[in-house]
This record gives C-alpha cells, structure tokens and sequence, in this order.
C-alpha cells in the first residue's frame, strides 16, 4: 500500500502516447502504397454559403467526382465516436447534394481508424456513411482506395 501510494504521489508520471495526426498517418499510407503522387495535397474547402461552412479535407483525387480524403480516429468513447461519424455523413450529404446542384460533383471520402472498435461498429458506421454519399474506408485496409486512386489517376493523366 505504501509503495502504491509513493508511486503515486512521488513515482515518474505516465508517459501520454499521442496518436499522431491522421493527415501524416493517411500521407505515410500513400507514399507507402505509392500513390502519394496522385492525390492532391490540401485541396481547396468546398465552401456552402447558404449555410455558412466550408468542407475541407487534407487530400484530394478524381475520379469522376472529386474526392475529399479525410482521416477519423475514433477514440474509446463509442457516442463520441458516433458524434464525429454523424458531423461527416451530415457534411458528406450537403457536399453532394450542393456539388450536384452547383458542380463539378464532389463527394467525402473517409479512412477511419477502426483499430479500437469491433466490426460491427465499422459496418454500422460505413452504412450511415454511405446513405450519406460517404465513402469509407478501414486505415488498416486502405487497399480499395489506394487501388481507385491509382485506377483513376491512369485514366485522367491520358
């Protein structure tokens, strides 16, 4: 007891391990795979005036529409995990509907990192995601993006 109370009071503090941001893990992913030449780095924010915000993502790519990439670590606590799933499907809804409304059509594309959570979160958020026009993708499995990217990157350099 006296020796719990010492480290306690007394003992080295716990060294926080910060996850890095997921812009760099996402860029680390596409050099990685080798497609970081295909996607554009901090494409411009797609902007909805009427409701006063902007959608922005760290990367970009075409294919057909122009994709938004952005990461989402979801962290231990499941309804804030929710919570941010929810703020993306809602911006990935309003960035289609006003992209096919105004053009070029722009869709939201998401690599979540899914490493913490069971299956059947991911596949409970890919499915609101996707009513939603959201694209989405596990980090430890980006293969199916990385393999569009390149798929289109070939079409649209011709």
């Amino acid at each position: 007891m006296l020796d719990r109370l010492f480290g306690e009071l007394v003992g080295e503090d716990k060294i926080r391990h910060r996850r890095p941001r997921m812009a760099r893990v996402l860029k680390e992913a596409f050099v990685e795979a080798r497609v970081f030449g295909f996607v554009e780095e901090k494409p411009e924010p797609f902007e909805l005036p009427d409701l006063g915000i902007s959608i922005k993502a760290p990367f970009g790519y075409q294919n057909g529409a122009y994709n938004l990439i952005d990461g989402m670590q979801f962290g231990p606590d499941p309804s804030e995990a929710l919570e941010k799933a929810g703020k993306r499907a809602l911006e990935g809804a309003l960035l289609w509907k006003q992209s096919k409304i105004h053009g070029p059509q722009k869709r939201l594309v998401v690599v979540g990192d899914f490493s913490d959570k069971p299956e059947s979160f991911y596949d409970a958020v890919g499915e609101q995601l996707e009513k939603n026009e959201v694209r989405l993708y596990r980090l430890d499995n980006i293969a199916p993006l990385v393999e569009d990217i390149t798929q289109n990157a070939s079409l649209h350099s011709n």
